[in-house]
């Protein structure tokens, strides 16, 4: 991917400011609740935070499935990097190599890629 200078500078930018992991939210019924967890989402940007970091050490990612860390990454895309594009979104996706195999890992950074995001892999 190749960035003109200015989207490369404000990337560069947003590790410098407040990162938040966010919580996912389970209902009475033991499943991850993605309305909530967008409003969560929500509410970090509407405060100010510029870099949202789902899958990450408080959004209980050892208690996720593949394919629920796969939909917390699209829905912080979704709230975060969707309309006006107000804050980055930097997911986590090396935290438990045996529950979130490489072709998870892969599609997150492909949803992540459409909007111009990254995925982190601290591998």
């Amino acid at each position: 991917m190749t960035l003109d200078p200015a989207t490369a500078d404000q990337l560069r930018a947003t590790p410098a400011t407040v990162a938040a992991v966010p919580v996912t939210p389970f209902g009475p019924d033991g499943q991850a609740d993605w309305d909530a967890h967008g409003r969560v989402i929500r509410r970090m940007v509407d405060a100010g935070v510029r870099l949202i970091t789902p899958n990450g050490n408080t959004g209980e990612f050892y208690a996720l499935t593949a394919a629920e860390a796969r939909r917390a990454a699209g829905s912080a895309v979704a709230v975060a990097g969707g309309a006006g594009h107000r804050a980055e979104v930097l997911a986590g996706v090396g935290h438990d190599r045996h529950r979130v195999p490489d072709e998870v890992r892969t599609q997150i950074a492909e949803i992540l890629a459409g909007w111009g995001l990254a995925a982190g892999d601290p591998r």
